[in-house]
């Protein structure tokens, strides 16, 4: 049994929602790596409000990223001790070819959410 067990909180990324994270909190878990696990629904496919969520640091607390988790990890300046990323960048858009195109793609995309 590990003495310094992590705390992870798991953000997904575009379009999914937190349960993309069960099958690695369920080995994390299962290998005893951790002591706590939260996952933040950035709430694409729910009718819960609860995108605002006050985070405390807690003693060995990791973050794991994906795609748009990160931007949303960057903006809200969530305190950890690490950070584990999955294809996310700070700004997505801004780093791709036409992304005057992309922007306008993505704001369709988000008025079939609204």
């Amino acid at each position: 049994m590990r003495n310094n067990k992590f705390n992870f909180i798991f953000i997904h990324g575009w379009g999914l929602n937190k349960s993309i994270w069960d099958n690695l909190i369920n080995l994390l878990t299962k290998k005893n790596f951790c002591s706590s696990t939260f996952c933040i629904d950035l709430n694409f496919f729910s009718e819960d409000e609860e995108k605002k969520l006050e985070l405390n640091f807690i003693k060995n607390q990791i973050v794991v990223t994906h795609s748009y988790g990160f931007h949303w990890f960057l903006k809200n300046q969530i305190k950890c001790i690490g950070l584990i990323n999955f294809f996310g960048s700070p700004d997505y858009i801004n780093y791709q070819i036409l992304s005057k195109r992309k922007k306008l793609m993505l704001t369709k995309m988000i008025k079939n959410f609204k």
